[in-house]
């Protein structure tokens, strides 16, 4: 049960136009044995955007050494969680009863947990003013993480007090 295995596949597309427009694009799909049985394939991926204004003519190169303005967008995941929050585990008995052997049920795994994603949003500019004496890179960002990890308290007649789920989302 602590054998993990993982597999992943990416591609990468980037287009410059005259050194002014930039665009970048990526998709990533992993696959590990730790997420559930029904989720367990994640993908990922990213836009992003530049304008160097730098190298527009309007530009006043008395102040500015370096201007751009960007932007992206992209997810993020992550697999915090054992294989054991996501399968359930049984444990045989050593011992007979009754002149039977059998198996019990160790951990109570949720077969739709799945990792946390977080969407990544990001705006801002960056630049050296005054012969390189000046630099700046302002951003604003907004993030939301969805389907936080949660621990769910159960009925313990069940026979476990918790299992953990994907329940809420974070700013």
């Amino acid at each position: 049960s602590s054998i993990v295995r993982t597999a992943g596949a990416f591609a990468t597309v980037n287009y410059s136009f005259d050194n002014r427009y930039m665009l970048d694009g990526s998709y990533r799909v992993d696959g590990s044995s730790n997420f559930a049985s029904k989720q367990r394939v994640s993908s990922f991926w990213a836009v992003g955007v530049r304008w160097n204004l730098m190298n527009e003519k309007f530009m006043n190169r008395k102040i500015f050494d370096n201007l751009a303005l960007k932007a992206n967008i992209g997810t993020t995941g992550n697999q915090n969680f054992t294989k054991s929050q996501a399968t359930s585990l049984y444990s045989f008995l050593t011992a007979s009863y009754g002149g039977y052997f059998g198996a019990i049920i160790s951990t109570l795994g949720n077969p739709d947990l799945k990792g946390q994603i977080t969407y990544n949003r990001n705006i801002g500019a960056e630049g050296t003013l005054f012969g390189n004496k000046f630099n700046f890179d302002v951003n604003y960002y907004y993030n939301t993480t969805q389907g936080n990890l949660t621990e769910i308290t159960i009925a313990p007649s069940i026979g476990f007090s918790s299992y953990k789920t994907n329940m809420g989302d974070l700013t």
